[in-house]
């Protein structure tokens, strides 16, 4: 930082150095202060066009405040310079899967895994994309694959739980949720699924508690709302008296 006298004689002006700036946007990211945090990431590449770490941290601010084409054009800088910097292809490929782009995504998890074989995030990213292309083998065996490099990550149980439910295994998705809980018992997206699964089979009073479960421990905050109404509607007609029969 340096410091100078103000050409006003109103005290002194404060000049950042780009790696100061970009302390600042981490800070504010760490805040919530999303707003701020690009703004610091973006003075930070005005100082420094090729600065790698605030190309990639403005990419993941702008991908969490819902700028999916920013990111994208941030990550796609980045390989420019590092191309074979994981972090970069790994965010690349998580910020076009959630754009939809599940192709170009798949393709940068691969790349991902051929630059590491253990990613934490690339085996069970890869799994995600091939689910929702509907390839559920092959979204199980990465799945499976990422729980054998890190066999406690609850995420990834519930991960292989939604993928093993999808192709009709219910109980071995059942298993796969109870995992997770087991890990985590404050896992708020395994207990959903797993009253799924429940209802499956018919049992509508774990089923509820489940429900419970759910509702109680989801964050409240937009990306739950629509899930957390539902099951609050599935709940009510659970625990209504032509339902209050169900197995126990």
């Amino acid at each position: 930082m340096i410091v100078m006298a103000s050409a006003l004689g109103a005290g002194f002006i404060l000049i950042y150095s780009a790696a100061e700036h970009l302390v600042l946007g981490d800070e504010r990211q760490e805040r919530g202060d999303l707003d701020g945090a690009i703004t610091e990431y973006r003075t930070a590449l005005r100082l420094n066009s090729k600065y790698v770490l605030a190309h990639h941290n403005l990419g993941v601010a702008l991908a969490k405040k819902g700028n999916l084409d920013g990111a994208i054009e941030e990550f796609r800088t980045l390989l420019h310079l590092k191309p074979n910097l994981t972090d970069a292809h790994y965010g690349l490929g998580a910020v076009l899967a959630e754009r939809g782009d599940l192709d170009e995504a798949i393709a940068e998890y691969r790349t991902v895994l051929r630059l590491d074989p253990n990613h934490l995030g690339a085996h069970d990213g890869l799994g995600l994309a091939l689910k929702q292309k509907g390839d559920l083998d092959g979204a199980i065996e990465e799945l499976r694959t990422a729980l054998r490099l890190y066999p406690n990550n609850a995420p990834f149980h519930d991960h292989l739980g939604r993928a093993l439910y999808d192709k009709r295994d219910v109980d071995g998705g059942i298993e796969e949720y109870r995992n997770a809980i087991r890990l985590d018992p404050n896992y708020a997206n395994a207990h959903y699924y797993l009253e799924l699964a429940l209802m499956d089979q018919g049992n509508t009073s774990a089923a509820a508690k489940e429900l419970d479960e759910f509702i109680r421990l989801a964050p409240n905050i937009p990306a739950y709302r629509q899930k957390i109404d539902e099951a609050k509607r599935r709940l009510e007609k659970l625990k209504s008296p032509e339902n209050s029969s169900g197995n126990p």
